[in-house]
This record gives structure tokens, C-alpha cells and sequence, in this order.
């Protein structure tokens, strides 16, 4: 079942794509992490008013203001990994020597709260 549902997404089908993508929004929209915020939604929308084309402006600047922010960040986050995938090589060796430089750091305080004064030398047998 789930290799057709999504074999007709990947497909390009959208006759077949959009009745899953509106279920899917449903049993979200439904879920119990959603659902409860729904009344305080329409609330903060609505404000005080008893103008039903008050509530509908609050309602489209309320969805309008968030699509635009999340959009936003998608653009702005999806360039910033893009940057980052970009120079993949020289972030891994940047953070490779900074592990290495930690890991030496904790050698030389692990070292110095045993008790030992010679700080990066090892006894001598």
C-alpha cells in the first residue's frame, strides 16, 4: 500500500497526488498536538470583533505572516546548507583539528587532576 501512495507522489500525478496530500493535511490538521490549539487560534484572530470580514482579514494576515516567515526561513536555511555542503572538505578538517585540539585540552586537565606536575609527559619506566 505504501509503495503505491508513494510511487503516484514521485510519479507526477497530481490528480492522485492532491485527494492524499488534503488527507493527510486532515488527519494532521485533526492530530492531538494541533486540534487544542485550534480554539485559541481563532480567538487571537478574531480579537473582539463581531465583524465576520474582521475575523476573515485577521485570519488571512495571521496565515499570510506565518507563510511568509517560514518561507523565509526555508530560503534562508536551504542557502545556508547549500554554503555548507559546498565546502564540506574544509569544515571537516576545520572540526578535526578542533576535536583533536579539545581532546588535548582534556588530556592535559585530566592529566593535571591526577595529581601529576609534569603536565604532557609520561613517566618513565
Amino acid at each position: 500500500m505504501s509503495d503505491w501512495v508513494v510511487n503516484q507522489l514521485m510519479d507526477g500525478f497530481l490528480l492522485a497526488a492532491f485527494p492524499i496530500a488534503i488527507f493527510a493535511g486532515l488527519i494532521s490538521f485533526l492530530s492531538p498536538c494541533v486540534l487544542p490549539l485550534v480554539p485559541g487560534y481563532l480567538s487571537y484572530a478574531a480579537g473582539f470583533s463581531k465583524s465576520r470580514g474582521k475575523v476573515f482579514l485577521g485570519s488571512l494576515l495571521f496565515v499570510l505572516g506565518f507563510t511568509a516567515l517560514f518561507v523565509s526561513f526555508g530560503a534562508l536555511f536551504g542557502e545556508i546548507g547549500s554554503n555548507i555542503l559546498g565546502h564540506e572538505a574544509l569544515i571537516t578538517k576545520i572540526l578535526g583539528v578542533f576535536t583533536i585540539f579539545l581532546g588535548v585540552i582534556f588530556l592535559a586537565l585530566s592529566h593535571s587532576c591526577l595529581g601529576s606536575s609534569q603536565g604532557f609527559l609520561l613517566p618513565e619506566d
